[in-house]
């Protein structure tokens, strides 16, 4: 056995201290444990304290996270903490960690604590790094509770970790209706800037953006090449001189500035203060830059309130009680100083503990209970059970016995239900346009205007902007998108639906949602050949709403004389599949579908990650190629979508167009 002096011994010691305090360690043990050790006898070794882990990058909102989670923690630990099926009760510990890389961050935690889950970075970049390591090296039940980039969502994580809030692209159709409505509120406005930081984040949202529209046709048209500007920058620059000169240079009238503090403080700011003329830009912004920097400029220069509009998370209608009890919660616990608000990154903070409690709840006792891999397969037992239990918790522990007997529940967090999608995105949420307020000091206030990504619906509520703030008064669209003419190609004539194109014995008209609308051109009009070629070309109105391609599928209505021969013997090709004007290549994929006997239809889905939306005033073309291997002759004067007439492209109800999986445009085929 090897002894230490005391000197040693004492030395060994401080060097642990110091490795503590370098990476920002901290311990949140909210309560006394409820329970005795485990026997030695039992089948399983479950301790009676579970550790969850918290990783935060040095530009996270630190304090407000663990403030959040801590809170969580001590709720849950006060209720007498989590059942695990055999009598026993687990209480929480947190172990939090700060520091400027995320993977050793995460390894140092490993190092000191055994961990079963963790709770990301707010950060993308550094929620990018954590990922790997995290759910494929260390099999980690991980929640990144304020991730808003898609290709994390979409990144390989062993269906390990999970979002809590919208996404860019599910936040996206805010943004486009905020900008719309700004244009609309400032007519001689004819230049905008996209400004977004060079890193996960702002490149998520730079993708999302393409389908935003700025004079009637998209960011990206060939009229907007002097007319809109998009640039990205370094967040880790000491300044952003070169950057500012050049919108110094440009005028823009609306800037987007999608970045953290540092778009405050090294870009509206410098902005601000170089300006040159009397008419000033108006800013839209995200919720990333929802801090004390941005009320401390307007502080120092009220005439800037005004022209500030933002889009950001909020909770849904549902959830609005519980966010409301959870901030007057948190304001008591932990009073704020100085001007810094308290953000979602508290209540996502403490719906990720909660998430992770009832997870935990609902594994069953066993050799895998507690692992990552349990907890995220015991996530679908917290919706569709019949025990609703919200933020405020009033029905905790009947919610912890119900999941540890077996049972689902119907969990509700501060800022939506705990439901998600098959990447680990969540399923519902929702979105709000914000604004600021000088009156008696600069505070961050509600717009008026909230999105429900589910819903796809707008609700228009009471603005608390000040009179002068056009955000106020912004003239808004319906509800749902009203039937629009869809702007087609150059020199194609969009036509209308004819005897030729909408038959006798069509199914009931459709009630068009969004301004979407299909072209179809019979490539291949002999009837009796052996190869089924249609030419479909999906249009965007001009003052569309910008879709995601991902979201959407096209589908081409047959009788099939060849089912039996499908999947094995049938082959549907993409020929071609491009956006336009732009003539970007899209990622297409196509199948044939049987739904009765014979009958079918050739579906075409699209997106991936890394593409990009359908905006305004933009097409998607698909050609399809359908035979069989070998080719044998098809019928198609029984086809429903099918009409040799169509020579050129003209308009049809006899293919429809789905957003997620609900049909837009056209018509079904009768059954």
């Amino acid at each position: 056995m090897l002894y230490l002096s005391r000197a040693a011994h004492v030395l060994w010691c401080l060097a642990l201290c110091a490795c503590d305090l370098a990476l920002g360690l901290r311990d949140y043990q909210i309560a006394d444990a409820a329970a005795g050790e485990p026997e030695e006898s039992d089948f399983e070794f479950r301790p009676t304290t579970f550790t969850i882990g918290m990783v935060s990058a040095l530009s996270d909102r630190v304090a407000q996270r663990q403030h959040g989670a801590s809170m969580a923690v001590d709720v849950i630990n006060q209720a007498g903490g989590i059942p695990d099926g055999t009598g026993r009760k687990r209480t929480l510990k947190l172990r939090t960690t700060t520091g400027p890389n995320a993977r050793d961050a995460l390894h140092e935690l490993q190092t000191r604590a055994a961990l079963s889950a963790v709770i990301g970075p707010d950060s993308s970049d550094e929620m990018e790094q954590l990922l790997t390591a995290a759910t494929v090296d260390a099999a980690l039940f991980t929640i990144g509770p304020n991730n808003t980039v898609d290709s994390i969502v979409e990144a390989e994580d062993s269906g390990l970790s999970w979002s809590l809030v919208p996404t860019d692209h599910q936040r996206m159709p805010l943004m486009v209706r905020a900008l719309t409505g700004l244009e609309a509120k400032l007519p001689r406005a004819r230049r905008l800037s996209v400004l977004y930081r060079d890193d996960a984040f702002g490149r998520g949202w730079r993708a999302a953006i393409e389908g935003a529209s700025w004079g009637g046709v998209g960011l990206l048209h060939a009229d907007n090449q002097e007319r809109v500007r998009i640039e990205p920058y370094d967040p880790g620059a000491q300044h952003q001189r070169e950057l500012v000169d050049s919108q110094i240079a440009f005028a823009p009238d609306v800037l987007i500035v999608i970045g953290g503090t540092e778009a405050v403080t090294q870009v509206i700011a410098p902005l601000e203060e170089a300006w040159k003329t009397d008419t000033r830009p108006h800013y839209l912004l995200t919720d990333s830059v929802k801090g004390a920097e941005l009320l401390e400029l307007i502080g120092e220069r009220t005439e800037l309130a005004p022209r500030v509009h933002g889009v950001g998370a909020t909770a849904t209608a549902a959830a609005v009680p519980g966010y409301r009890q959870f901030l007057t919660d948190y304001a008591q616990r932990f009073p704020t100083e100085g001007m810094e608000p308290v953000g979602v990154e508290a209540a996502t903070a403490y719906d990720a503990v909660f998430v992770v409690a009832y997870a935990l709840a609902a594994t069953a006792p066993g050799t895998r209970a507690g692992t990552g891999a349990a907890l995220a397969a015991s996530l679908n037992r917290l919706a569709g059970g019949t025990l609703e239990v919200g933020a405020d918790q009033p029905q905790l522990a009947a919610a912890f016995t119900a999941l540890s007997r077996g049972d689902a529940i119907s969990a509700r967090g501060t800022l939506s239900t705990f439901e998600w999608d098959s990447g680990g995105g969540i399923a519902r949420g929702a979105a709000e346009t914000w604004c600021v307020v000088t009156a008696p000091t600069p505070r961050y206030a509600r717009a008026g205007l909230t999105y429900d990504i589910a819903a796809r619906s707008f609700e228009t509520g009471q603005s608390e902007c000040e009179a002068s703030s056009p955000t106020q008064s912004t003239p808004l669209k319906p509800e749902v998108a009203q039937p629009a003419s869809a702007r087609p190609a150059d020199g194609v004539d969009a036509g209308v639906p004819d005897a030729a194109t909408s038959r006798a014995g069509d199914a009931a008209s459709f009630e068009p949602l969004y301004s979407l609308s299909v072209q179809y051109q019979a490539s291949d009009a002999v009837a009796n050949d052996s190869s089924i070629r249609p030419f479909m070309r999906l249009l965007n109105a001009a003052d569309g709403e910008y879709v995601p391609l991902r979201e959407l599928s096209l589908r081409y209505y047959l009788d099939n004389e060849h089912a039996e021969r499908c999947p094995d013997s049938c082959v549907v090709e993409v020929s071609y599949a491009g956006m336009q004007p732009s003539g970007r290549a899209v990622r297409a994929q196509s199948r044939f579908v049987a739904t009765s006997g014979t009958l079918g239809y050739l579906e075409v889905v699209f997106g991936g990650a890394g593409q990009t939306n359908l905006g305004a005033g933009e097409s998607l073309e698909v050609q399809l190629h359908f035979h069989t291997m070998p080719y044998l002759p098809f019928d198609e004067t029984n086809d429903y979508s099918f009409d040799a007439t169509a020579r050129t492209y003209r308009t049809t109800e006899r293919i429809t167009v789905l957003v997620s999986e609900r049909v837009v445009w056209g018509n079904e085929p009768p059954l």
